[in-house]
């Protein structure tokens, strides 16, 4: 080691180049930015010193200076990069599934939002081409050799739209959205790469991370690309039509050809934002951005987004002015509710969760939440999505357009209100807290084949679950059953990180009743002993109110047997 010289030339030159990279960025937009913000200010005091009231104007300057420091001085503390890194890879890194799982985004958001805008028959025609160009792109890319004119090779590569050369029908078609999904970030990117911070490559976080990272970055490239593609041939033949106007409001007539494809990739973009969430920090929520909230956050913008999405269909629906606009919005949201009704069952649409919090106001703590009253009624197969109970694969919770943000508190899953509030809020780093905890707590039992499998990255850990149930079958740590042998079929899903549906909902079920008899056997223990100590007052009437609530309880659950005998 030589002081202020780096051995490694390839590494300094790759950090070198992407430091350089972001710097020569922010001397091309910061003033751009800044100069934006400046004519705002001006329009405020313009607005204000006309005696209009500016309050709206004062909001969107306030937010958006905000949001250029960040972006013009994104400095991210080492220890939340750390966090996050270590949250993903324990909860989710590695885990097939999970990548998997991302691709249905694809028919449930980007196929209704463009059916609602275009037609369903279009849209599906054009996500099924999107998906067919995007294939047709090929494992190789020619490139440019750095420093040599004119001299190229050709290296293997993941599908990507600008595998294309010039020589390709496609480049021809799709020259201009190739451009305008480079210069805007939108080729490469990916969430999950831009939260890890696993773009760069330049240290062993960053490269771990883009490691146990690919699977969900590649997916996420899939459908930015494929969503790309189809809003783009979708826009641009729209834009050929008699009385067409872009997104601004211009005449599609008085654009020249370059124009109204510049105008349809533009769009193809703001869809792809709109379906698939952001993938820069620039564009998360601004509590995200901070170092504590970015780790609480991590788990949450895909939710974030989703939301928007969501109220804004409702609000178009509901309260546009314009007709086809509100039109629109209903085939949106009707197709998204569809979609999820058909992938995840009816506890998938949204606002089930906001309608299960409602109705668990309103129920006491031994009686079935909303999920478990509608398989009740409605049984396994509508509660839980036909694509679960076919293939036995716990789909329906993985996919769900409802409990976006926090999911539903069950009785049988809380210890305490402070726990669940950290549940809720804690983010990976109570996540993988608990889990460790968990582990740790197995072995000291005793259990120390499920502690280890427990503390194991989630994406190790499943293998490790997989083989227990190819040699145990699905049991309890006291070894009773609780859906007996497994399939070889679910036993290979499980390995991938799908568990069995009924297992699944065969915990739930049992977490569900050691939930309620926990509180039904304290609300009986405090009866009892409310009503003894009015005995010993000599507080008859207390003492009869008091009866007739354990009457109740055990009108409730008549596995406490004879109330005249426990009295």
């Amino acid at each position: 080691q030589v002081m202020g010289y780096e051995r490694d030339a390839i590494g300094a030159m790759r950090q070198r180049l992407f430091n350089t990279s972001r710097q020569l960025a922010n001397m091309e937009y910061a003033p751009k930015l800044n100069a934006a913000v400046d004519s705002m200010k001006q329009l405020s005091k313009l607005t204000r010193n006309a005696g209009d009231d500016n309050s709206i104007i004062n909001a969107y300057v306030n937010e958006y200076e905000k949001r250029i420091a960040f972006i013009n001085n994104p400095t991210i503390s080492k220890l939340s990069q750390f966090a996050t890194g270590l949250g993903f890879n324990m909860l989710l890194g590695l885990n097939p599934a999970s990548a998997l799982v991302n691709l249905t985004q694809l028919p449930m958001v980007t196929l209704p939002y463009l059916g609602g805008e275009y037609g369903y028959d279009k849209a599906s025609a054009a996500v099924m081409n999107a998906y067919k160009i995007f294939a047709g792109s090929g494992r190789s890319k020619t490139v440019d050799v750095f420093g040599t004119q004119g001299t190229t090779y050709t290296r293997s590569a993941m599908y990507s739209l600008d595998n294309y050369s010039a020589k390709d029908p496609a480049f021809a078609r799709y020259k201009t959205l190739m451009g305008v999904l480079e210069t805007q970030g939108q080729m490469s990117s990916s969430q999950v790469y831009d939260t890890l911070e696993a773009s760069d490559g330049t240290t062993l976080g960053s490269r771990v991370n883009a490691f146990t990272g690919w699977m969900f970055h590649q997916a996420d490239r899939v459908n930015r690309q494929v969503t790309a593609i189809a809003a783009y041939d979708l826009e641009l033949d729209r834009l050929k039509k008699a009385g067409a106007k872009t997104s601004d409001g211009i005449p599609a007539n008085t654009l020249s050809k370059e124009e109204r494809e510049t105008a349809a990739a533009n769009h193809a973009v703001y869809v792809t934002e709109m379906t698939q969430g952001g993938t820069s920090a620039a564009s998360a929520p601004r509590i995200a951005q901070g170092a504590v909230g970015r780790v609480l956050f991590m788990f949450k913008r895909y939710g974030v987004s989703m939301m928007y999405l969501q109220l804004r269909m409702l609000r178009d629906a509901l309260r546009s002015e314009d007709k086809a606009v509100r039109k629109a919005a209903m085939a949106q949201f009707a197709g998204m509710s569809g979609m999820a009704a058909l992938v995840a069952g009816v506890q998938g649409l949204p606002m089930f969760g906001a309608l299960s919090v409602l109705y668990g106001m309103f129920k006491d703590d031994d009686e079935d939440d909303l999920e478990m009253v509608t398989r009740k009624y409605m049984g396994t197969m509508l509660t839980n999505g036909p694509l679960s109970y076919v293939t036995n694969l716990d789909f329906s919770g993985r996919v769900s357009m409802s409990d976006l943000l926090f999911r539903e508190m069950r009785t049988g899953d809380k210890a305490s209100v402070v726990a669940s509030i950290l549940e809720q809020l804690g983010g990976p780093v109570y996540g993988v807290a608990s889990k460790v905890e968990r582990g740790l707590k197995l072995m000291q039992d005793g259990n120390t084949l499920r502690g280890i499998e427990q503390v194991l990255p989630s994406g190790i850990g499943n293998i490790f679950k997989a083989a227990r149930f190819a040699t145990e079958g699905a049991n309890t740590l006291r070894g009773d059953p609780i859906t007996g042998d497994v399939s070889i079929f679910n036993v290979s899903a499980q390995a991938l990180g799908f568990s069995p549906s009924d297992y699944q909902r065969q915990n739930e079920l049992n977490n569900r009743l050691k939930g309620i008899d926990k509180y039904v056997s304290e609300k009986e223990t405090k009866l009892f002993r409310k009503y003894y100590t009015a005995g010993r007052m000599g507080d008859r009437e207390a003492q009869t109110e008091i009866k007739d609530e354990l009457r109740e309880l055990f009108r409730k659950h008549p596995g406490l047997g004879s109330l005249e005998d426990a009295l």
